[in-house]
């Protein structure tokens, strides 16, 4: 056999991952999902394309079956940081925070400086309800990269819920000069200054950001509590678009909405932090290479 012939099939595996992971980093999943399974037909046990296959499934809701797949990587490469880092992602994402710790811890003990995988240890302490270790956790992310917009977000809600509201309207405010369209810092600080007393500032944050959210109902189930609660029926009746919403359904009105939004500060809180896993996050340099090695 021939050399070229030899490495046609290494060269094959390579085009095809390569695909995948353009077509997943623009945002065509289907595409990607098929170019991965490509190259997991040429080589089924290659830890780059479960892994990045897994963090596909994450994305689309698919949970167990990223786990799975996260996990068979991991099988073939144990100490990969940027795995770890994932897995707890998805981890966190099925309640498993306990889970998402111990991968997170991993994950730091193989790459001490890595800021995506503190953040997720934060928050994976934060719904454990262990407010103050989230806090320390997000203020070492901070360290490792001071406009780290998760980390800012994963402090301002562990002050939050240790009743420093000072110091947590501080964090959520330092969000938004970094983000300014960052809808969920957005609706966490409205809702926080509702509920201390400052109403006209906090139904403005949250008129914002539900009418940034194109498809989601909680930001307006929790306008239209607050409006409610405060003795606005108009407003909380009024629907601006009076049409058919992107849904293909009649927008129902905010009161009606407001019976299905007694869980929003739970709800919140639950979200606080997700956030969707970068295909490729770059891990620090001279601490470890999360470049692919094909093999």
């Amino acid at each position: 056999m021939t050399a070229s012939r030899r490495h046609a099939p290494d060269k094959r595996f390579e085009e095809r991952l390569n695909s995948a992971l353009a077509h997943h980093r623009s945002g065509q999943l289907d595409e990607a999902e098929k170019k991965y399974r490509a190259a997991l037909a040429l080589r089924p046990a290659n830890a780059d394309a479960l892994h990045y296959l897994g963090v596909l499934n994450h994305q689309r809701g698919d949970h167990e079956k990223a786990l799975d797949l996260i996990g068979r990587a991991l099988n073939v490469r144990p100490d990969a940081p940027q795995m770890l880092c994932n897995l707890a992602e998805v981890q966190r994402a099925v309640g498993r925070p306990q889970e998402a710790e111990a991968s997170s811890r991993r994950a730091l003990k193989l790459c001490p400086e890595y800021p995506e995988a503190v953040l997720n240890l934060a928050v994976a302490l934060f719904q454990q309800k262990r407010f103050a270790d989230a806090e320390e956790a997000a203020h070492s992310a901070l360290r490792l990269r001071p406009d780290f917009v998760g980390a800012h977000v994963a402090l301002a809600d562990a002050l939050r819920e240790q009743g420093r509201l000072r110091d947590a309207e501080e964090s959520y405010r330092r969000v938004l000069t970094l983000a300014p369209e960052h809808d969920a810092a957005m609706a966490n600080l409205g809702l926080m200054l509702l509920h201390i007393g400052r109403m006209e500032d906090g139904l403005e944050l949250c008129r914002r950001a539900a009418s940034r959210t194109s498809g989601e109902i909680l930001p307006l189930q929790n306008l239209a509590r607050m409006l409610l609660e405060y003795g606005r029926l108009d407003e909380a009746m009024h629907d601006p678009e009076g049409e058919e919403d992107d849904r293909g359904r009649e927008d129902t009105s905010r009161a009606e909405l407001v019976v299905h939004g007694g869980r929003h500060r739970r709800d919140a809180r639950a979200r606080s932090g997700q956030r969707p896993v970068a295909i490729a996050s770059a891990l620090p340099s001279g601490c470890c290479d999360r470049t692919s090695t094909f093999r």
